[in-house]
């Protein structure tokens, strides 16, 4: 369902909100996007959860990784935003975008919670390899958090590797709410 990279320290020349992006190397990804782990710098630490959704239904027809055994989509029972609007998820417990009855009303979800939260992670990239994109936050609303320069320049770096598309969820897709990159982005990233 998901493939989340995480980075507990900030490499050099990502943002933070009101500092300037420098400008990679020509022809350098910034570090820590190399293909090699021995490449990656003391102090840091990558962790990647290929798939969150365990259970996912495998029944003909059925997209594998959208919803869990009871039905609802994890990647809207995330807690920033929760249920923010209809349109981004659904009460519904019959629709494809269900969010659950309660943020982190399930145990997919509340295990990816206290994962994130036994850890100090300044930085989190969201791919969609089954669409090809590379998300950026927020997408429960057609906004842009401050720092949405630099995980586009991030975004499009990674691109050259992979020819994803680069963009927040509302404006490659559709509005979400309760997702797993607002939630971080919104309530842990630091």
């Amino acid at each position: 369902m998901w493939c989340r990279h995480w980075w507990r320290a900030r490499p050099p020349g990502l943002a933070v909100p009101s500092r300037p992006v420098p400008a990679p190397l020509p022809g350098r990804p910034p570090p820590l996007l190399g293909l090699n782990p021995q490449d990656t710098p003391a102090g840091y630490a990558i962790h990647i959860i290929p798939n969150a959704n365990p259970d996912s239904p495998h029944a003909p027809g059925e997209t594998p990784g959208r919803l869990n055994a009871n039905g609802v989509d994890l990647n809207r029972n995330l807690g920033f935003n929760w249920g923010f609007d209809n349109s981004g998820s659904s009460p519904d417990p019959s629709s494809e975008t269900y969010r659950g009855p309660s943020a982190f009303s399930e145990l997919e979800t509340q295990a990816y919670r206290d994962f994130v939260a036994s850890r100090h992670f300044n930085m989190v990239l969201d791919y969609h390899s089954y669409s090809n994109l590379h998300l950026c936050a927020f997408g429960y609303d057609n906004i842009h958090p401050l720092d949405y320069e630099a995980m586009f320049s991030l975004g499009q770096l990674r691109k050259s590797g992979n020819n994803y598309a680069v963009g927040t969820t509302w404006e490659l897709l559709y509005p979400v709410n309760g997702s797993t990159g607002d939630w971080l982005l919104g309530d842990v990233v630091t």
